[in-house]
């Protein structure tokens, strides 16, 4: 079973490393995808199979802007250390729900 942590599966579908350590070269590694095919699969693709790809997903005009802002790039830092960035804050519905001086 896999965490729900989106970043945790970030991590495991670039990496391909088992979350018990036991693969460190990556668990079928030919099977590792790319960062930006990770990210898409976690935003546009998921809201695709939840048949809402027409109000969320991606970051345009006339979109629900949820999102997440971290405390690194993934895309300039080693995947190794995609599970140690830390979320400073989430935006849902054009509130923020997480970070200093939340709505909640």
């Amino acid at each position: 079973m896999a965490p729900l942590d989106p970043l945790t599966g970030v991590a495991a579908a670039v990496l391909r490393q088992t979350i018990d350590g036991a693969n460190p070269g990556g668990w079928l590694p030919e099977q590792k995808i790319s960062m930006l095919q990770a990210l898409h699969a976690y935003t546009a693709t998921n809201a695709f199979a939840g048949f809402s790809d027409d109000r969320m997903g991606l970051l345009k005009p006339g979109m629900l802007a949820d999102f997440a802002v971290l405390d690194a790039d993934l895309f300039a830092i080693d995947p190794a250390k995609i599970g140690a960035t830390k979320v400073l804050r989430t935006i849902v519905g054009g509130r923020q729900r997480f970070g200093e001086g939340s709505d909640i």
